[in-house]
């Protein structure tokens, strides 16, 4: 029996102390008064969301709360808030024109989405439109001038039954085509196009897609092009007969 439990059985006990508070010391190998100082204080933590952190060797410190989106991380060794990293895809622009069945615009035109900060892009479009035999077109612009030609490009376009369609291995052309539509009544495309921009080698851009419409089956198309302008800016969507058509589109960088 430890000494704290002697002097706890002892009869009498002490006439200030009972022999449950006797109890509490029991196993005390030091001083009490050292063991107490070396704890942290509870009022460490001033606010809701605080947390302990070591600021050195044996020294518990205090991390306020960060703001609302803030994430932990590290800064010259020790625990930091800091805002969060917009990661390797940052959403740059994104909108939308018209409705299905509602078209309003026969030229999309989306300026300065392409800058020096990224060379690398996503773009998701989905275009629709109604009636009559016509393909959808993409072009770079530059400084808002859409450039017309000297497009080197190459797709391909399959239907349910298999039969490909080619959609032009053309030099020098003014467009790269994302899919031919042929005669349907109303029709809905949707792409996933890859853009290299912002190079002294020139502007690319190539992707796939799905067209669909209400009178027939699915159909899947892969294209690429290449431009020689060195610093495009934007790009252009139309149709090839100039008719209306309705549009939602986001453009994304790639991180460097």
């Amino acid at each position: 029996m430890s000494k704290a439990r002697d002097i706890a059985s002892a009869a009498p006990a002490p006439s200030t102390v009972s022999a449950t508070e006797l109890g509490y010391v029991d196993g005390v190998t030091s001083a009490i008064q050292t063991q107490l100082d070396a704890k942290t204080a509870k009022s460490t933590l001033t606010t809701t969301g605080d947390i302990y952190y070591a600021s050195a060797a044996n020294t518990p410190a205090r991390l306020g709360i960060g703001s609302t989106g803030n994430v932990l991380t590290v800064a010259s060794g020790i625990p930091s808030w800091a805002a969060a990293s917009s990661g390797a895809l940052t959403k740059i622009v994104s909108g939308s024109v018209g409705e299905p069945y509602t078209q309003s615009t026969s030229a999309l035109n989306i300026n300065n989405c392409f800058s020096s900060t990224y060379n690398k892009y996503i773009i998701y479009l989905e275009m629709g439109g109604s009636g009559g035999t016509t393909q959808s077109w993409f072009r770079f612009r530059d400084n808002t001038t859409d450039r017309t030609g000297d497009y080197n490009i190459t797709g391909l376009q399959y239907n349910e039954a298999n039969t490909l369609t080619s959609l032009g291995v053309s030099p020098n052309t003014s467009r790269i085509t994302l899919g031919t539509l042929s005669g349907e009544n109303t029709y809905t495309c949707q792409y996933l196009i890859n853009v290299y921009a912002g190079s002294s080698n020139g502007s690319m851009a190539w992707g796939s897609g799905i067209t669909f419409s209400d009178s027939s089956a699915p159909q899947t198309v892969t294209f690429a092009g290449t431009h020689q302008t060195n610093n495009a800016n934007g790009f252009t969507l139309l149709r090839q007969d100039g008719s209306t058509f309705y549009c939602k589109y986001a453009v994304y960088g790639l991180e460097k």
